[in-house]
């Protein structure tokens, strides 16, 4: 194919119908025109002729030390014309579209996969390893006192505490979009699996004070296992304090005749060694890829993963 036939742009709302039409056709996820808008998708996509025959869609991220991320959500290149590079040019052409990123992220599932050799080969590193940890048929020996934000009206109430919360116990860390009045309403309400989820926040208070909080979903996504899975935890990293919002979430599942609880983290989260205390197993592994930009590397060390943030 002559490369005068190809021709490469980024997102322009005025083609999203087009573009909404050609991901129909992809294995991932669908996303509605209502989510692309409201979370602000952005892409890259390559055209042969009048047609896309790839595209790379993704989330615009600014972490706390004010890096630029985008986060690649449901990359996909036509059948047909996989294999031939098209991928990889579409990838290349990213930067000289959006000049003022400094990362592109992907978690692209099965380690050492097809997805992630893809990626590897197309310049990206692997930034951190996440454990997939699952408890069954937990032991419920104790009850904590709780309370549940289980609706918009209710989350809304409490989110200034939410977001004091995750910025006292992540205030070291980055990688991930900061917390603000809008963020969880998005995430939420247009999350990527959205119809596949029903949110709650469990969290814990002392002396009328919220000091600690899990956001989960009871789903039963992928494998049909209804279960409970936990997207996001802000609590002191003691086992104590730790301990305490876990057993809430505990009571929670009893609650909803719930079995089976998933919760994903980074190797070198101090949560991993609570959880296997606890008795959390090891589900699977991946990593999260990174392609760097500007040249400044990340330091892993202080990169942490909340599951709510990948959609």
């Amino acid at each position: 194919m002559s490369n005068k036939s190809q021709k490469i742009y980024k997102y322009d709302i005025s083609k999203l119908t087009e573009i909404l039409n050609f991901l129909k056709k992809s294995p991932n996820t669908k996303r509605t025109k209502q989510s692309w808008i409201k979370k602000k998708i952005k892409a890259v996509i390559l055209k042969i002729g009048n047609k896309i025959i790839g595209i790379i869609p993704f989330e615009n991220v600014i972490d706390i030390q004010k890096n630029r991320i985008a986060w690649i959500t449901g990359a996909y290149v036509s059948n047909k014309f996989q294999g031939q590079g098209f991928g990889s040019i579409i990838l290349d052409s990213f930067k000289k579209l959006y000049k003022n990123y400094d990362y592109i992220f992907a978690l692209p599932g099965q380690i050492n996969g097809k997805a992630a050799k893809w990626y590897i080969k197309n310049k990206f590193k692997v930034l951190i390893y996440i454990y997939s940890l699952e408890i069954k048929k937990f032991k419920l020996t104790k009850f904590v006192n709780y309370s549940v934000a289980k609706n918009n009206i209710e989350i809304k109430k409490n989110t200034s505490s939410f977001i004091n919360i995750h910025k006292n116990f992540n205030k070291s860390f980055y990688c991930f979009p900061v917390r603000n009045y809008s963020y969880w309403n998005n995430q939420i309400n247009y999350h990527y699996y959205k119809k596949y989820y029903k949110f709650y926040f469990i969290y814990l208070k002392k002396n009328n004070k919220i000091i600690s909080y899990a956001l989960v979903g009871i789903t039963s996504i992928k494998d049909k296992i209804k279960r409970i899975d936990i997207l996001e935890i802000a609590c002191d990293r003691t086992y104590k304090f730790f301990n305490n919002t876990i057993f809430a979430v505990y009571n929670f599942a009893f609650k909803n005749n719930i079995n089976v609880i998933r919760i994903q983290v980074t190797k070198n989260d101090m949560m991993k060694h609570f959880l296997f205390k606890l008795g959390f197993k090891i589900r699977w592994k991946t990593y999260l890829l990174y392609r760097n930009l500007n040249g400044t590397n990340l330091n892993k060390k202080f990169v942490r993963f909340f599951g709510i943030d990948y959609i």
